[in-house]
């Protein structure tokens, strides 16, 4: 499995301060890869889908000593790699610069930048299957911090699977199992999935269709997916929406309802640390037959 590096944030002196700007949020695609116009549609429509998930930033403020600007979304570069052939590793992405921001009790680190790399030879075979898009919106998660900025902003530590952000636990408690005390994550998987996805059993069944795991599950037709109470084939689970909130992200009115409780009160956790690693974890997607 390619490891993937892409640069570490940028970090530069700024020490003046903003209000918060929680009702924007965009993200454009800058295309440095060779794509057929019916492929871009396919990454800008997964854009679109985010962009009606997250609806702006639940903090702003800049941090003295940190890259500022305000914050309105993020710029992706979409480039091309040659990887495995068809199937195996399918994509990788992850954030390539990133800032942080709100006062010190409630700080998050934010993507600004990113980058997502598609394997040539699964191009045409995903966008016949009609998976192209979906696997364009499991590699934008991982830019805008699923799996990438969870140990950053002190939601999960490596190496244990035990995933501990406030709002996706409670909204895990709520779909699967009320006595859950952590979201499972992957950690038997290689590296690049490993520690960056929910795991593949993580509700309980032998494997899931939740886009956020490490492997591609495409559902039957009579698939029960009860589990993916966002959208479907495959899916995006109530459960990963509330992760975004974990992140520091403002949910739409939209995806808001559509967790337990509509606006349910859960504290956001401080986010801690003002030290960044290079930013080298990548979500890698991988291709698994359904049985």
């Amino acid at each position: 499995m390619k490891f993937l590096t892409p640069s570490a944030a940028a970090l530069t002196m700024v020490g003046t301060m903003q209000p918060a700007d929680a009702a924007s949020f965009s993200i454009a695609l800058n295309y440095v890869g060779t794509y057929t116009e019916s492929q871009k549609g396919e990454f800008n429509d997964a854009a679109a889908f985010w962009e009606s998930v997250i609806g702006g930033y639940a903090v702003d403020t800049f941090v003295s000593g940190f890259a500022g600007s305000e914050l309105t979304g993020v710029t992706i570069d979409v480039g091309n790699t040659t990887s495995d052939g068809q199937g195996g590793v399918l994509a990788s992405a992850g954030p390539t610069r990133i800032a942080l921001r709100g006062p010190p009790d409630n700080r998050h680190w934010y993507t600004t930048e990113g980058v997502m790399n598609f394997d040539v030879a699964d191009l045409g075979p995903r966008e016949a299957q009609g998976t192209l898009d979906d696997i364009a919106m499991h590699e934008m998660a991982h830019i805008l911090g699923f799996g990438t900025l969870w140990t950053n902003n002190d939601l999960y530590t490596n190496g244990t699977g035990r995933y501990a952000g406030a709002y996706a636990l409670a909204q895990y408690q709520s779909e699967h199992d009320p006595t859950a005390t952590f979201v499972p994550v992957d950690i038997t998987s290689g590296e690049g999935t490993r520690d960056a996805h929910w795991a593949e059993t993580w509700t309980g069944a032998a494997r899931s269709f939740a886009l956020l795991t490490g492997f591609l599950n495409v559902p039957s037709a009579n698939a029960n997916l009860d589990e993916c109470s966002y959208t479907l084939d495959p899916c995006v689970s109530a459960t990963t929406i509330a992760a975004f909130k974990d992140l520091g992200y403002a949910l739409t009115p939209e995806a808001q309802a559509r967790l337990s409780g509509g606006a349910a009160v859960v504290p956001t956790p401080a986010a801690g640390g003002l030290l960044v690693a290079a930013l080298g974890l990548l979500g890698l997607l991988r291709r698994r037959r359904a049985a």
